[in-house]
């Protein structure tokens, strides 16, 4: 299970993340190959998943 289309972010590692400009700060002050912790919301439940992330 993963992240998929319509999932709502609400936490990167311990940080809340309450708007896509929150979501963009957080993920770049992180490098190509850093993994975190994403929290997310789906359909009403609550779910953590661990993500590497990747460069362009």
């Amino acid at each position: 299970m993963g992240l998929r289309p319509g999932d709502v972010i609400t936490k990167v590692d311990e940080r809340l993340i309450e708007d896509a400009t929150d979501l963009i700060a957080v993920i770049r002050s992180k490098a190509p190959g850093d993994k975190v912790r994403v929290t997310y919301r789906r359909g009403g439940s609550e779910s953590t998943v661990d993500v590497t992330l990747a460069g362009n």
